[in-house]
């Protein structure tokens, strides 16, 4: 009777810890691709990559004069009134003046001991720099990557293997048990395939769960989320 509670409980074990729903199956190279292109540390070296090449396409500027352009312009309005005893001496009027103004001014370094060409020199380096960062970034998560995911097929590989000696030892378990049925057998060697099969599913429960961490350390290299960590599967 414990046999069977044991034996109902593991199937549930293994029966919520697989997802009911299909699953996708990625290959090693659709695993490299998706974190070739999600992941943040290949983003981020290729976004600072593309602003030292657009510093660098832009630095010709040190050489190139300055143009400074100023202008104003004012307006200036009124209106007068003089009035006086005689009324027929009375005046009024508007009063107009504008003026405007404009200046411009090129300034032009010919040389500053040579500060401008260490500039130029100084912004080619940051570029080819940013070049070979994004090359050692891409280099060091495809290792990750790949690594990575044959170590998972290694995991699975070893939760078969687990799986495999765990329904060997369940056979030991009932052939035990019906050898003590008909007084052919012992229970101390019922009680050592029981704790044999018990030993052997401990495993596989353990062997789940770091596949499990190994699935979401993967997920973290292609930027998905957490919760996606069950919803794909390697191909062996």
């Amino acid at each position: 009777m414990k046999h069977r509670v044991l034996s109902v409980l593991i199937f549930f074990v293994v029966l919520v810890s697989q997802p009911v729903f299909a699953q996708e199956v990625f290959t090693v190279e659709q695993v490299v691709a998706l974190a070739l292109e999600k992941n943040y540390d290949v983003l981020l070296s290729k976004n600072a990559s593309t602003a030292a090449q657009t510093s660098d396409k832009y630095s010709w500027g040190v050489y190139l004069p300055t143009i400074n352009a100023t202008g104003s312009t004012s307006w200036n309005g009124s209106r007068q009134t003089n009035e006086f005893a005689d009324a027929t001496k009375n005046t009024k009027g508007n009063a107009r003046a504008n003026n405007t103004q404009g200046a411009v001014q090129l300034a032009w370094t010919l040389f500053d001991g040579t500060k401008m060409f260490a500039t130029r020199e100084r912004l080619e380096i940051f570029a080819e720099q940013g070049e070979l960062l994004v090359k050692d970034q891409l280099t060091n998560t495809v290792a990750a990557v790949v690594t990575g995911y044959y170590d998972l097929v290694r995991q699975k590989q070893q939760l078969r293997a687990i799986q495999e000696l765990m329904a060997v030892n369940e056979e030991r378990v009932k052939l035990a048990e019906r050898k003590l049925q008909v007084g052919t057998g012992g229970k101390p060697e019922l009680l050592q395939a029981k704790v044999d099969y018990n030993a052997q599913r401990t495993l596989a429960l353990q062997q789940q769960a770091l596949i499990l961490q190994q699935k979401e350390r993967l997920n973290a290299l292609m930027a998905r989320s957490c919760h996606q960590s069950m919803t794909w599967q390697i191909r062996l």
